[in-house]
């Protein structure tokens, strides 16, 4: 059990660390977790333009006739989902396209492509570490503008 002097120590120590207090400090902290967007479940702003999503969200509800809270919920969650399986496929793509490359230059330059049996292109990581911002760059454009 913590004694009673600890919880006081605790207690003082937290009022030393409270996190970032300007906006801009708070706007890094929120991407000190960021890699890759896959998971996140809102825009990633990095590679997504928040305009896009909203666009795409508002076609969305136009498509659905919520009458009720739990109804507007439900399209509110499905738009996200969709937004967040274009994200997927997006990222899937890039990995994609980048190994092709890497292989293709693989083959160019003589090396040997084949891999042990237990270990596929896409099982290695190492060529990721080297072309991260390519994956940045080809995620890049708006993959939904809605209709002006």
């Amino acid at each position: 059990m913590t004694s009673f002097r600890q919880i006081e120590a605790n207690r003082c120590n937290a009022t030393k660390s409270t996190g970032p207090k300007t906006e801009a400090g708070k706007m890094r902290s929120r991407q000190n977790a960021v890699r890759h967007g896959l998971s996140a479940e809102t825009v990633v702003e990095i590679v997504e333009d928040l305009e896009d999503y909203r666009g795409f969200e508002a076609t969305v509800i136009a498509d659905y006739d919520a009458r009720t809270a739990v109804e507007r919920e439900l399209v509110l969650r499905l738009a996200s989902l969709l937004w967040r399986l274009r994200r997927a496929t997006a990222i899937e793509t890039d990995l994609l396209r980048i190994q092709a490359e890497i292989l293709r230059e693989r083959q160019m330059s003589g090396l040997k492509t084949q891999h042990p049996p237990c270990e596929t292109p896409l099982q290695q990581n190492s060529w990721l570490d080297s072309r991260p911002t390519q994956i940045k760059r080809r995620s890049a454009p708006g993959w939904f503008r809605a209709p002006s």
